[in-house]
């Protein structure tokens, strides 16, 4: 009877107070902008980049680079905005036959080299490295993520992302 009343009144202030809601619940948390992953961001809702590839990839979106903004909603679901780009037309529509679209590999998570999917693209830690240095990166300890397409294009997400202005999408001065 007690779990009743408690739970009845946790959901009455909810409704009623938008601030007690938010403490309860949680807010919307901005993971991805400028198609850079926010690692701290990432690591205060406690999720992993594999967990956010999940739900980037039943979204549609098989690299980080093709979002302009992600948030981790408080249900756990992921909401995106496309880059302008990379917003979705088909070659259908435009009357183009293309060749089927491949994965790309992971080669770099969490700062580490994923040496099988390496071998895999018959491509050395040297090989990784000489890509790497055109983008100023000297360590593998400096990237994020990084992957590879069909074509050995490189996509990389630095730990160090720079991005500015950040966007702060929490109500701090809320007026409840």
């Amino acid at each position: 009877m007690l779990f009743g009343i408690l739970t009845g009144l946790v959901s009455y202030f909810s409704v009623k107070k938008r601030k007690f809601r938010k403490i309860v619940e949680g807010e919307p948390i901005l993971v991805i902008q400028n198609g850079k992953i926010l690692e701290n961001n990432l690591r205060k809702v406690r999720y992993s980049t594999d967990e956010l590839n999940l739900l980037l990839r039943d979204k549609g979106v098989f690299s980080p680079e093709d979002v302009e903004y992600g948030l981790l909603e408080i249900n756990g679901k992921l909401s995106i905005m496309k880059k302008t780009d990379k917003k979705t037309v088909t070659c259908g529509d435009l009357g183009i036959l293309k060749n089927a679209d491949t994965l790309s590999t992971e080669v770099i998570i969490g700062g580490q080299i994923i040496y099988e999917n390496l071998r895999e693209r018959k491509l050395s830690g040297k090989d990784l490295m000489r890509m790497l240095k055109p983008f100023g990166i000297r360590r593998i300890s400096e990237v994020h993520y990084a992957t590879l397409d069909e074509n050995n294009k490189i996509y990389i997400d630095k730990y160090d992302d720079k991005i500015n202005p950040k966007i702060d999408i929490s109500e701090n001065n809320d007026n409840v």
